[in-house]
């Protein structure tokens, strides 16, 4: 939500998402944001690149580079500060019967309203795959059953397809910003977990990357997300293995 902060974070920590260019995306815009040319920015990510991401080969990346250099020029940073949810949109969305559909309303409504302060035209709008949206819910659903529970919002008059053929986008009905704001969302990576936690249930912040963790019943003291974890459980393999290397060294030279 903030991706000036989000690339000051990426460049100063070395950090890659899961799909690099993401990250390439928003680092283009961050440095078309100090007016470099687009040779100088393609220079940068070369750089960033070269320097954060394993076995980086510049002859393969050089078309995606290339592109997401074009795709980034007058783009602007997006720096918004959370996205407010009212008391009426609450109370719409638990008058639906299903939690999970809940879940999905919800998760599409901060995604509309997060695309109303990118956009001022946007009007209610959600252009996301539809694969896309219930990741941010954090619920996993084949695409039948994703499907069906979008169609059921339909029915209950809480979104509306687009008219054009073939296309997913879908606007929601319940936006209210003249009622009372009951949230803050400052963070758009666990949409579904976020409304849980609305509704009472325990989650922490990822200790390294701040993304919701569920809390475990048997471990609640777990303070990283898994792929934190994992990167963690690697890192204390690596410091582990160059301290036997240099304990080894130093008996081999006594």
């Amino acid at each position: 939500m903030d991706e000036k902060s989000y690339a000051e974070k990426v460049i100063k920590e070395g950090l890659i998402s899961k799909n690099p260019k993401d990250t390439l995306y928003i680092l283009a815009k961050y440095f078309y944001s100090f007016n470099y040319k687009p040779h100088k920015v393609y220079q940068e990510l070369n750089d960033f690149m070269a320097s954060n991401y394993k076995n980086y080969n510049p002859v393969k990346w050089d078309i995606t580079l290339d592109y997401e250099v074009k795709r980034a020029k007058k783009k602007s940073l997006v720096m918004i500060t959370g996205i407010h949810i009212t008391k009426s949109e609450l109370e719409v969305i638990q008058k639906v019967k299903s939690k999970q559909l809940q879940r999905l309303a919800f998760t599409l409504l901060c995604i509309s309203k997060f695309n109303n302060m990118v956009n001022e035209k946007n009007h209610n709008w959600v252009n996301r795959e539809t694969k896309e949206i219930f990741s941010l819910t954090h619920m996993q659903k084949s695409k039948n059953d994703q499907s069906l529970m979008m169609n059921d919002l339909k029915t209950l008059g809480l979104i509306r397809y687009s008219q054009i053929v073939d296309n997913t986008n879908v606007t929601v009905n319940f936006v209210d910003n003249e009622s009372e704001v009951i949230l803050l969302i400052d963070d758009c990576r666990e949409l579904g977990y976020e409304y849980l936690k609305y509704l009472g249930e325990k989650f922490i912040n990822c200790q390294d990357c701040g993304r919701l963790v569920k809390v475990n019943n048997k471990d609640n003291q777990t303070a990283r997300c898994k792929e934190c974890q994992h990167e963690h459980l690697q890192q204390l393999w690596r410091e582990s293995k160059q301290r036997n290397k240099v304990k080894n060294s130093k008996e081999q030279t006594e």
